[in-house]
């Protein structure tokens, strides 16, 4: 009997947990619509919108792509946003290793793990709302030089990595 009502009450924390994370992440694209939103107002010629998910927010973007030498590509020398992983809340996951190693300039949304992954760069490249991203995109956009200061920064951030991030 209690094997029973220990079976059923794991079963329904875990449907909790399932619950949280399936809000969490609508949380995270509703975070995500407003952001874009607000760039485009602001932006709207100097933004790329990349995938075919933002057409369903009415959003005018450029197809997806999947092929990984185009995206290094589009990556190579510009300032990449990156919104965070929709699955947790983390600096490195796969698109944000993309973007280092193709050598773009990556402006990320704040991470639980940020200040220790960005070190000194975490204040010049992570922002917490949307006043700090206008203004940082806003610095970054007329001032080439800070952005290859950046650039080499990030470089050298993760000059000492044994393997490249891509493959950890």
């Amino acid at each position: 009997i209690y094997e029973d009502i220990l079976k059923k009450e794991l079963s329904e924390e875990s449907k909790n947990e399932v619950k949280k994370f399936l809000l969490y992440k609508k949380l995270k694209v509703l975070l995500r619509f407003e952001i874009i939103k607000n760039l485009i107002t602001r932006f709207d010629s100097k933004l790329n919108l990349i995938g075919d998910d933002w057409n369903s927010f009415s959003f005018k973007s450029k197809p997806s792509i999947f092929n990984t030498r185009k995206i290094k590509n589009i990556y190579k020398g510009n300032i990449c946003l990156d919104l965070g992983s929709i699955l947790g809340s983390v600096s490195l996951y796969s698109r944000s290793n993309l973007i280092i190693e193709s050598g773009g300039l990556i402006i990320q949304s704040f991470q639980n793990d940020g200040k220790n992954i960005w070190g000194d760069l975490h204040n010049k490249i992570l922002f917490k709302n949307l006043p700090d991203l206008i203004s940082l995109l806003e610095n970054l956009l007329y001032n080439k030089k800070y952005c290859s200061i950046l650039l080499q920064k990030i470089y050298n951030n993760f000059i000492d990595s044994n393997k490249s991030i891509e493959q950890s």
